[in-house]
């Protein structure tokens, strides 16, 4: 059987150049397209983290003024002008990826990440602590922080944060 000819005498087809410069930029064009779409994955999920973290911030005070008086869900009582969440005595909750909180974490959970809490999914963490602030002279103002951490399943010191900051008297 003969190739079919053109009117110009070459064989119709395609030549083993045009093959290998074809998969030369598949070869290029495949990784750099799920570089791009790796990254705008991370880029949500920031996000994503950023949008929840206010709401979880403000849970977390709201539990915070609650220890305060003594009737907190997650959290023992925190007498008011004191500091607190120091060594030792962890203030830490997860939460789910709709911004529902889960429950209060051990010191070992938090530092090693954790993905499930009581049969939940954990995405977020929040902890609190509290310093005294020495400069102020009227009141016993405390200087709070709520780090909202993500993901949760990451250790500690692999987790992105965002951290608020607020006094309290």
């Amino acid at each position: 059987m003969k190739a079919a000819r053109h009117r110009s005498g070459f064989a119709s087809g395609i030549s083993l150049v045009e093959t290998i410069v074809s998969v030369g930029v598949l070869a290029v064009v495949i990784p750099l397209a799920m570089a791009a779409m790796l990254k705008a994955s991370g880029t949500g999920a920031s996000a994503r983290a950023e949008t929840r973290a206010t709401a979880i911030a403000d849970y977390c005070l709201l539990e915070l003024r609650a220890a305060r008086k003594g009737n907190s869900a997650y959290f023992s009582p925190v007498k008011a002008g004191e500091s607190f969440g120091s060594a030792g005595k962890l203030m830490a909750l997860g939460f789910g990826r709709d911004g529902a909180v889960l429950g209060v974490l051990t010191q070992a959970q938090y530092d090693q990440g954790l993905v499930k809490l009581d049969d939940d999914q954990v995405y977020y963490l929040a902890k609190l602590s509290g310093e005294l602030d020495t400069t102020s002279r009227e009141v016993d103002l405390v200087t709070v922080a709520v780090a909202v951490e993500y993901p949760a399943s990451k250790a500690a010191s692999k987790r992105s944060q965002v951290i608020f900051h607020t006094k309290l008297p």
